[in-house]
């Protein structure tokens, strides 16, 4: 029987605040995640043949748009939120299937495409913690 290790449990609770030593790398490997995500909207741009406008447009509407995310997120309601302030990004998840869907379709069909599995995402999100 495996026993667990004391030093590689979870030390932090939803409301606990870690020392400041951990919280200012925590914020740099936070600052880090965040400019990589400003990435994406990048390439999505360049593989349509956008301008460096039509890109500086999309960066900042990826940073607005987490934002709003992150926010959400972060509140405690019964149907919005979880409570944990964890930063909304444009990571690569969806990063190949985004670059298909420009080639194929352009923007509105990976717009489309990302809407779609968004409200996927909500309702599995209700029923994901009964799969416990």
């Amino acid at each position: 029987m495996a026993t667990s290790n004391p030093d590689t449990e979870l030390i932090y609770a939803q409301n606990d605040v870690p020392p400041v030593p951990h919280l200012l790398l925590l914020s740099l490997q936070q600052g880090m995640l965040l400019i990589l995500g400003t990435m994406l909207p990048v390439l999505l741009v360049k593989e349509i043949g956008g301008s460096t406008d039509m890109a500086i447009t999309m960066v900042s509407l990826t940073m607005i748009v987490s934002g709003i995310g992150t926010i959400i997120q972060a509140l405690r309601t019964r149907w919005l939120g979880s409570g944990y302030l964890c930063p909304n990004i444009g990571g690569p998840s969806y990063l190949a299937l985004s670059l298909t869907a420009v080639i194929q379709g352009g923007l509105p069909l990976m717009q489309g495409m990302l809407v779609f599995a968004g409200i996927v995402e909500m309702f599995l999100s209700r029923i994901v913690s009964r799969l416990r």
